[in-house]
């Protein structure tokens, strides 16, 4: 695999210097300490920014990007990529932040200039969906280096649930043959989709994919922390104050309950 480090044969160097050279040169490039480097915030492109930095951030995609060892998969001619654009701009970008740290901020202009070509969605200055963008850029990545000019016609097979190994197998073999680049060889994988009709039958299908989105976990309950300031009455014959920290619903929560709870820590009437 291209990702296990940089092989002698795939190193684009400047004339002269040598291969050794070379790899050390470019394996230094991601080291600690690098990679820090912030992006400029174009109108409203935070979303933008955050994507860019998780794909930075992913360390064998970098280092890919920065052995050059992009260039040579390279795929100008794909109909369903960017002409190369995307890759060209994105191994600028990875440059920048993985360059000698700098005082100021690396502006990502060009790149979005070259995202609003070619996706007129995200044109403009507006916020977007960050998980949106991840996955357009994995996949223009993806057809921007795709190994294969030629894609053959395939079908997905299908299974009954009995035999999911040899399913999956070869709902791969068959998606690589129209799909093999250096973002499938990190990022792919497949969900398993099983669907079941009124008449018993089965039909399961392994779907490749680059990105999962996944929920925020919910916090159920809310955590307070409150100064009571307890009146004087026939029990309690001077005020005072009393700090109590509580644990409450966050969903339909009422005064009434937030009294009744407070009276119950305090061992005093809720009214």
């Amino acid at each position: 695999s291209p990702m296990e480090g940089v092989g002698d044969s795939d190193i684009l160097g400047v004339e002269g210097e040598s291969t050794a050279s070379v790899i050390e040169r470019k394996n230094a490039a991601v080291m600690q300490g690098r990679g820090l480097q912030g992006l400029s915030n174009l109108g409203n492109t935070c979303f933008m920014n955050s994507s860019l930095q998780c794909l930075s951030n992913s360390e064998a995609l970098t280092r890919f990007f920065l052995a050059e060892q992009w260039k040579k998969d390279l795929n100008r001619e794909n109909p369903l990529g960017m002409k190369g654009n995307l890759a060209d701009e994105f191994s600028k970008i990875l440059e920048d932040l993985w360059a000698e740290p700098r005082s100021s901020a690396v502006c990502p202009r060009d790149f979005k200039r070259v995202i609003g070509r070619f996706a007129p969605q995200f044109t403009g200055y507006s916020q977007h969906d960050s998980q949106e963008l991840l996955a357009f850029l994995l996949d223009g990545l993806h057809e921007d280096l795709n190994r294969i000019h030629s894609k053959p016609m395939t079908e997905i097979p299908t299974g009954d649930g009995t035999d999911d190994k040899t399913v999956a197998e070869e709902a791969w073999y068959r998606h690589r043959l129209r799909n093999d680049s250096a973002i499938q060889d990190l990022f792919a994988g497949q969900y398993r989709s099983e669907l079941e009709c009124p008449c018993s039958n089965v039909s399961v299908t392994f779907d490749p994919y680059t990105s999962v989105s996944v929920q925020l976990p919910q916090v159920s309950n809310m955590e307070m922390t409150l100064v009571v300031h307890l009146l004087a009455n026939p029990a309690n014959h001077h005020p005072r104050s009393v700090k109590v920290s509580i644990s409450m619903p966050r969903q339909n929560t009422k005064i009434k309950d937030l009294k009744t709870e407070i009276g119950t820590l305090l061992s005093v009437p809720s009214q």
